[in-house]
């Protein structure tokens, strides 16, 4: 039977509940019951700011108590949740008022709620967005209310934009609903399992995968905010080797980035032994970075199985396939000289994580594991035919888990619901069951008849340079007549840029142009989620806005000094 998202709230548990990380390296503890209590208190306030059920209510809030309860709160008068990052850490405050203006505008919100340290810059974006009057901040507020039946759209969930603006993706209650329950079947999770994430809650991975799941199955969670997992990723691997928690997901930059700073001789006395899943996805999935992590743990009972490479998009809630338990992730090496959209790949090698041959040069893919029940995946080419197994062409979707569309037409989209499908803009193939995923089709380019993707470009010039995958990014760069391509490093040595510039050459041939920029960090753009902004940042490059140096241009063929 599947969970109600609001089942628990009646008799919620009074022995589990969620964890907040402090500041120092302490955890504030908030049993179900007072999130219960707290929830009832947001929902009276919305009822006083003159709320309807199918209303919706957008939320500017951090990774916080406050977060959590303005969810519930919602849900209990019946409206519609939408929840928008909160501004970064240095952002610019006019980019980020321009940001959140243009997602009011799409949303139209009937309130808004934040705290006081967002108020001024929320209350700008509405202004812009001429949406006044409607800001309301959290304080307690008691009364009676009735419940109200949960919306039929639950969830109004802004992609990233990593790719384009932010568009909402309209997620149902029951598309949530049935992918929590398929969460939870999928990696056998019981009520006494516990979670950890450093994800942000507002974006589909952290906000459904590892925080509406425990708590729709009552399940102690501990949350780290991104800035805190950033200073001291120890903090969430001690969440599992000394502490209860055996269960997360984060893209392969968080277990890449963990893997690099966390010590052997720090785990000493850990036991990871219990861990059930691992879980990876919303971004490429480097095969070398998970075995890296999976080294780094590996005398303390961690066993590389405990790795579940998923696939999943916000445009289908969240999950669509996933590896299964006590399952090595498994990863093909193409030829990717021969990669040509429609038509078969050539697999040079297919082996499991761990194996010796799979390396730093580049061209792995690591299977995203097969397709949940009772959802369908295809591939067709650009004409929307099937096409075989072993055939490179777009991923299609469909099952009980497809959103219900978004909340404004894009003719243009990439991705696209047409006829119940979700056509994904993703490029991949099949290989008996098993889906792999190559990239976003927006971000490749054509070379010589054959498709290459940035993903590929990056994991090549990785595996020759060296240089972390966190701390570069490619970008395929269309323009008239002719395509270019830019490789982004955020380091101020120069001793990798001949490797780098040779790896490219030989990727695109003569006749593709590209150029290599180097500056400090924060010169990759990034989403919320993380993503790279590639369409915002070759934006920034035409109108010369980026603060970096050009270390190489092909077109002139050499090396800047």
């Amino acid at each position: 039977m599947t969970r109600g998202l609001l089942s628990w709230w009646e008799d919620p548990s009074t022995t589990t509940g969620i964890r907040f990380a402090d500041d120092a390296s302490g955890w504030e503890h908030l049993p179900y019951t007072d999130i219960s209590t707290h929830a009832r208190s947001v929902a009276c306030l919305l009822l006083d700011a003159g709320l309807s059920p199918s209303d919706v209510v957008c939320t500017i809030l951090p990774s916080a108590p406050s977060f959590v309860e303005s969810i519930i709160g919602t849900w209990l008068v019946g409206a519609t949740i939408c929840p928008i990052v909160p501004p970064k850490l240095f952002e610019e405050e006019d980019e980020y008022v321009g940001h959140l203006s243009r997602i009011l505008v799409k949303a139209q919100p009937a309130a808004v709620v934040t705290e006081g340290q967002f108020s001024q810059v929320v209350k700008r974006a509405c202004a812009m967005a001429e949406i006044d009057g409607k800001v309301v901040e959290i304080v307690e507020c008691d009364g009676n209310f009735e419940r109200s039946p949960l919306p039929e759209i639950a969830l109004l969930q802004f992609t990233s934009g990593s790719t384009g603006n932010p568009r909402g993706v309209r997620v149902t209650t029951e598309n949530l609903e049935r992918n929590i329950d398929t969460i939870i079947r999928w990696l056998h999770l019981g009520p006494g399992d516990e979670v950890a994430t450093w994800l942000p809650m507002h974006h589909d991975m952290g906000l459904i995968g590892t925080l509406l799941m425990p708590i729709v199955s009552q399940s102690g969670v501990s949350i780290l905010r991104p800035d805190q997992f950033v200073r001291n990723p120890g903090r969430w691997i001690d969440c599992f080797g000394r502490s209860q928690a055996v269960f997360t997901a984060s893209p392969n930059f968080g277990y890449g980035y963990a893997a690099s700073k966390v010590s052997r001789e720090s785990l000493e006395g850990s036991d990871f032994s219990n861990v059930k899943a691992m879980v990876v996805g919303a971004e490429a999935i480097n095969p070398v970075v998970l075995d890296s992590f999976a080294l780094l743990l590996s005398d303390f009972g961690f066993k590389r199985s405990m790795i579940m490479p998923s696939y999943g998009l916000a445009e289908a809630t969240l999950t669509v396939a996933g590896a299964r338990i006590d399952e090595i992730p498994r990863a093909a090496k193409l030829n990717w000289s021969e990669a040509r959209f429609g038509q078969a790949v050539e697999i040079v090698r297919f082996e499991s994580l761990g194996h010796r041959d799979i390396d730093e040069t580049g061209g792995w893919l690591t299977s995203s594991g097969r397709v949940h029940e009772p959802g369908s995946i295809r591939v067709v080419d650009a004409d929307g035919n099937d096409l075989p197994d072993e055939y490179l062409g777009e991923i299609v979707v469909s099952g009980p888990w497809v959103a219900d569309g978004y909340c404004e037409v894009d003719p243009v989209a990439s991705t696209r619901f047409l006829h119940g499908e979700l056509f994904t803009g993703d490029a991949g193939f099949l290989r008996q069951g098993e889906v792999f995923v190559v990239g976003r089709i927006a971000d490749s380019l054509k070379v010589r008849g054959r498709s290459i993707y940035v993903e590929d470009l990056e994991a090549k010039i990785t595996g020759a340079t060296g240089i972390r995958s966190g701390r570069c990014t490619v970008i395929s760069c269309p323009g008239g007549d002719a395509s270019s391509v830019a490789f982004l490093v955020e380091l101020d040595s120069r001793d990798w840029v001949d490797t780098a510039a040779a790896v490219l050459r030989s990727e695109l041939g003569q006749h593709v142009a590209f150029f290599i920029l180097a500056g400090p960090p924060g010169l990759i753009m990034r989403t919320s989620s993380g993503k790279p902004r590639r369409r915002d940042m070759w934006l920034a490059i035409q109108k010369g806005s980026v603060a970096a140096e050009v270390m190489f241009d092909s077109r002139q063929d050499s090396l800047r000094s």
